[in-house]
């Protein structure tokens, strides 16, 4: 497909996170045709947050509605209006976890992904947070009035062999950042 022209769009739905927009489109090969677009009004971040020292990983477990279930990941969270996607990380783990990042936190920042781009624009920040939690204080966490998380410390060669080896599906940043994480 050589180009593709966007001729209009009309919102179908509007709510607090996302909107869903019905596009029409032409291009030489196909035509004029229609999608329905996820449109997202904020991207996100997600942190495989690692203690060094013990060579564990936070994992976080929270009630997932697009699958209707209670899944194990790792922290996660949108970018508020005028953040950075770094600033946000750094937001969400204190809010997800009661962790303070520091100066001697090692922050790497892996990549941006489409979370499914055949439907929504959401794109994803994902980053590694290498630092010795063991010696931080963990502060309550302060989530949102709609957020139900738990979480606990694993092994990473647990957590690695059970994303990579389970039959349950695991979030694509899960799945990345555990990746990344191996080879590093």
């Amino acid at each position: 497909m050589t180009n593709v022209e966007t001729k209009n769009g009309n919102q179908l739905f509007h709510g607090d996170i996302f909107d869903v927009i019905q596009k029409e489109y032409e291009s030489p090969e196909q035509g004029q045709f229609k999608r329905q677009i996820v449109e997202l009004h904020s991207n996100a971040v997600a942190m495989l947050m690692r203690d060094y020292p013990t060579n564990t990983v936070y994992v976080t477990s929270e009630f997932r509605a697009g699958i209707n279930k209670v899944i194990e990941s790792i922290p996660a969270g949108k970018i508020d209006k005028g953040e950075s996607p770094e600033e946000a990380m750094i937001r969400e783990i204190k809010e997800e976890t009661g962790f303070i990042l520091d100066s001697a936190s090692q922050i790497q920042k892996i990549t941006t992904i489409n979370s499914s781009e055949g439907f929504t624009n959401e794109k994803v920040t994902l980053f590694v947070v290498n630092d010795d939690f063991n010696i931080k204080t963990q502060h309550d966490p302060e989530f949102d009035h709609n957020e139900f998380i738990t979480g606990k410390w694993v092994p990473f060669d647990q957590w690695y062999a059970k994303v990579m080896n389970s039959t349950e599906s695991y979030s694509a940043p899960a799945v990345i950042t555990a990746l990344w994480a191996a080879s590093h």
